[in-house]
């Protein structure tokens, strides 16, 4: 099984993954949210609330930005599968770093793209399926362990200091 992404950009491939199946009989499961139809789906939603890049390089001579639909692809398979951020830069081929992705990302929560993206979100939800808030029930609790006991030690917030 083949797949992979296109960079319109670059003109070219970008990331191709190739899982061999044995000659046994095999039910290959693919995660949904990491197909490229999904992520295209995904990135056209996302592309127009990220702002535009300004380039203040007094010489111009620096090395070109990476695409943002890299970076949010590393995003999206971050958030899918629960890897680390260098799982996520391998699992793209090493095109971008990790500590790009995490300032890609850093970038976008401060211009608000995904507060933007989570309303727009709720919006289409709403509009497709209904959102019905009427009968929603929040419920919590904090006690202390009730099995606590010698194993536990000395709490480390109170120093054994006297109130």
């Amino acid at each position: 099984m083949i797949m992979s992404y296109k960079d319109e950009n670059r003109g070219g491939e970008w990331l191709r993954l190739e899982i061999p199946i044995n000659n046994k009989e095999q039910v290959l499961t693919i995660m949904r949210a990491l197909d490229p139809e999904v992520v295209n789906a995904l990135f056209k939603a996302v592309q127009p609330l990220i702002p535009p890049v300004e380039d203040n390089h007094p010489l111009g001579s620096h090395r070109r930005r990476v695409s943002d639909k890299l970076c949010f692809l590393g995003i999206i398979i971050r958030l899918a599968t629960g890897c680390s951020w260098v799982d996520a830069e391998r699992l793209i081929g090493s095109k971008v770093s990790d500590a790009t992705m995490r300032a890609r990302r850093d970038e976008w929560i401060k211009a608000g793209v995904f507060d933007s993206l989570r309303t727009e979100t709720i919006n289409a939800y709403d509009r497709v399926i209904g959102l019905d808030l009427s009968d929603v029930a929040i419920d919590g609790s904090l006690h202390k362990a009730p099995s606590g006991g010698e194993g536990t030690g000395k709490n480390p917030t109170d120093r054994a200091e006297l109130g």
